[in-house]
C-alpha cells in the first residue's frame, strides 16, 4: 500500500511523510547519542538512589551516608530517563520498520531484545539473590529492604523484584508484538501527527498521567502493568510519530522557550510533592497531583533533550561511537556490580558525595574494560550490537 496516496493506511506499513530512501537509510547519530546518555544516566540514577535520605528504607543498599541533593536528582532525573529511552525506542522501531518491513524488524528486535532479556533475567536474579545474602550474611549490612529480602529468600519466597532493571526489555518486546497486532488494524498517524503542537503536548500524557498510579512507574512484574503499558507506551508512540513525520521536532522545538519554562517549574513542583513540602488531606489526591505532573513533566523534559540532541549532539566520532556501543553492555552489566561495590562502600567512613562517585563511576570503568575484553568483538557483542558495516552519512 502506498501511503502518500492513502490517508486511511495500516499503522505497521505506514511511510514516513518527509523521508526520501536516501533519508531512511542515515544514521541518526543524535539520537544513537541520547539512547547511551540515557543509558549511562541509569547508571548514575542507580548509584543516586542509596544515598537519597528518602529511600533508605526502600532501597536494596542501604547506607547511612546520605544527602538531599540525591533526593532532588533521583526524582528529577527518573522523570524523562525512560521517557526519552522510550521516545528513542519508538523513533528507531519507525526507523527498521521503514528500511527493512515488519518481518525483519521482529527478527531484529527478537535478537537484540528478547534473547539478551530470557538470557539475563533468570541470571540476574540469581546474583541479585545471592548478593543479598551476602551482603547480610557475610558482611553483616543489616537494613530495612535488604532484610524483608533476606528473610524472604530464607523462606523461599520471591523478592518481588524478579526483573529488576530488565523491565525495560520486556515492555519493549510487549510494544513490538502490539505494532504487529496493530498491523491489523486500518489506522492512520497522519491525524495525530497533524495536531498543532500545542494540542499534541497536552493531550499525548493525558491518558498515562490520569491512569498512572506508581510514584516511580517501574513494573518489576512479569505480569503486564496496565499502567506502565500506557505511561510509556505513550512515549514509544511519539517516538513512532517523530520518525513518521520528521517535521514534527520542528513544529514542536518553535516552543522550546516555555517547555523550558514549564519544565523548571514542574521540577520543582515535584521536588515538593516527593518530599511532602506541598501536602493534601487526602493520600489519593496527592497520588494523582504527583503523577499528573510527572507525566507532563517527562515529556517535556524529554522534548528538551531532543532538541539538544539535535543541535548539540548529531555528531559522529570513534569515542561517541564506542561509548554508544558499549551503553546497552553496560547498562545491562551494572547492577550487580554497582551493588557489590556500594555495599562494600556502606562499611567505610567516607564522604557520600566521594561514595557516590566511586561507585557510579567505578561501575562504568568496569563496563567499558569487560565490553572491550568480552564483548566487542565475540558473539555476545554481534547479539547486542549487530556486526559492524560501513553506513554512509
Amino acid at each position: 500500500m502506498n501511503s502518500n496516496s492513502s490517508k486511511n493506511v495500516n499503522l505497521a506499513e505506514t511511510k514516513p511523510l518527509s523521508q526520501s530512501s536516501s533519508v531512511v537509510a542515515t544514521r541518526y547519530h543524535y539520537m544513537d547519542n541520547l539512547r547511551a546518555v540515557a543509558m549511562l544516566l541509569g547508571v548514575i540514577y542507580h548509584a543516586a538512589l542509596t544515598y537519597s535520605p528518602s529511600l533508605y528504607s526502600y532501597w536494596f543498599v542501604p547506607d547511612p551516608a546520605e544527602a538531599f541533593g540525591f533526593d532532588v536528582f533521583q526524582v528529577v532525573s527518573h522523570t524523562f530517563r525512560m521517557p526519552l529511552f522510550f521516545i528513542i525506542a519508538g523513533f528507531f522501531a519507525h526507523y527498521l520498520l521503514q528500511k527493512r518491513g515488519l518481518p525483519s524488524l521482529l527478527k531484529n528486535r527478537a535478537l537484540r531484545i528478547l534473547v539478551p532479556f530470557l538470557l539475563l533475567w533468570p541470571l540476574n536474579e540469581l546474583l541479585m539473590n545471592k548478593l543479598a545474602l551476602y551482603a547480610f550474611n557475610d558482611l553483616g549490612i543489616v537494613g530495612p529492604n535488604l532484610n524483608y529480602i533476606v528473610a524472604e529468600l530464607e523462606m523461599g519466597m520471591q523478592t518481588g523484584y524478579g526483573l529488576y532493571h530488565l523491565w525495560f526489555l520486556y515492555y519493549l518486546v510487549l510494544f513490538y508484538l502490539f505494532m504487529v497486532l496493530c498491523r491489523a488494524l486500518p489506522i492512520s498517524l497522519k491525524p495525530l501527527s497533524s495536531l498543532h503542537p500545542l494540542l499534541l503536548i497536552l493531550l499525548l500524557p493525558l491518558p498515562g498521567a490520569v491512569s498512572a498510579s506508581l510514584s516511580y512507574p517501574t513494573p518489576f512484574s512479569i505480569v503486564p502493568h496496565a499502567s506502565a503499558f500506557i505511561y510509556y507506551g505513550a512515549f514509544f508512540l511519539l517516538g513512532f510519530l517523530v520518525f513518521y513525520n520528521m517535521e514534527l521536532l520542528d513544529r514542536l522545538q518553535k516552543y522550546w522557550i516555555p517547555l523550558l519554562a514549564l519544565s523548571i517549574v514542574g521540577s520543582v513542583t515535584l521536588v515538593c510533592l516527593y518530599l511532602g513540602v506541598i501536602k493534601f488531606d487526602s493520600p489519593e489526591v496527592g497520588s494523582f497531583c504527583y503523577n499528573f505532573v510527572r507525566t507532563y513533566l517527562a515529556l517535556y523534559l524529554s522534548l528538551l533533550c531532543l532538541f539538544a540532541g539535535r543541535r548539540f549532539f548529531d555528531i559522529k566520532n570513534s569515542v561517541l561511537r564506542y561509548i554508544t556501543d558499549s551503553s546497552y553492555w553496560l547498562y545491562l552489566f551494572h547492577l550487580p556490580v554497582l551493588f557489590i561495590i556500594q555495599f562494600h562502600l556502606s562499611l567505610i567512613g567516607l564522604p557520600v558525595s566521594i561514595k557516590f562517585l566511586i561507585s557510579s563511576l567505578g561501575t562504568i570503568a568496569l563496563g567499558l574494560v569487560t565490553y572491550a575484553l568480552l564483548v566487542r568483538h565475540t558473539p555476545v557483542g554481534w547479539l547486542l550490537n549487530g556486526k559492524k558495516v560501513k553506513i554512509s552519512r
